[in-house]
């Protein structure tokens, strides 16, 4: 599948999500915990704006964010999600730590860690 491909995929899949998305919508859109999105938000793996305290983030960054990944096939977002649970459980780490758990480089540019297709 290729990067077209897939970010046609993914825009059909978040189609019902408005332009500008919220924290609660990152996670349901990630099915990740609202924890895990506000640590990605604040490590700045996925781009976002604070604005009057209140994180706005464009759906075509959460689309970015799961391209950047270079992942091409589906993956099951379950074990990445466990794995990333288990790591953060014992203390809040940074897109950096994260990002080298999973063995994936350049954290500080967007990079992706999921890729939540079905």
């Amino acid at each position: 599948m290729t990067q077209e491909q897939l970010r046609k995929k993914l825009e059909r899949q978040f189609k019902k999500y408005p332009d500008c998305v919220f924290p609660e919508d990152v996670s349901k859109m990630l099915r990740l915990g609202i924890n895990t999105v506000y640590h990605m938000l604040k490590g700045n793996l996925i781009s976002c704006y604070l604005v009057t305290n209140k994180y706005h983030v464009a759906k075509q960054d959460v689309i970015d964010f799961v391209l950047a990944s270079g992942y091409t096939e589906c993956i099951s977002p379950t074990d990445q999600r466990k794995e990333i649970q288990k790591y953060c459980a014992k203390k809040p780490r940074t897109a950096s730590e994260i990002s080298s758990i999973l063995g994936i480089s350049n954290p500080g540019e967007d990079v992706g860690i999921l890729c939540f297709l079905r």
